[in-house]
């Protein structure tokens, strides 16, 4: 998601739009913006073709289940790296290259 394209989107709005997606985003955890049924659908048809929410990624897991490996590509062209390991003692632990 471009924040600067999120940024101008919601500008003309009211203040509390950005709290409304704020919620939506970080704290719900929506991948969709047709999900945030309290903006206007005008608003979350603009949010769609402005700001996508969609993260290019490829997952790997390995063989015995201990990591899971995420490439995620920006939309700059710039890749992100990410492992979850899962260790013996129920802990996970993230990696970001």
């Amino acid at each position: 998601m471009n924040l600067k394209n999120l940024s101008k989107i919601i500008e003309p709005e009211p203040k509390y739009r950005a709290d409304q997606i704020k919620r939506g985003l970080f704290i719900d955890l929506s991948e969709d913006w047709d999900v945030l049924t309290g903006l206007p659908k005008t608003l979350r048809e603009k949010l769609k073709k402005e700001c996508p929410l969609d993260i290019d990624a490829e997952i790997f897991s390995d063989t015995d289940g201990g990591a899971i490996k995420a490439l995620i590509r920006l939309a700059d062209g710039k890749k992100i790296e990410t492992v979850l390991m899962s260790h013996i003692d129920g802990r996970n632990t993230v990696c970001v290259s």
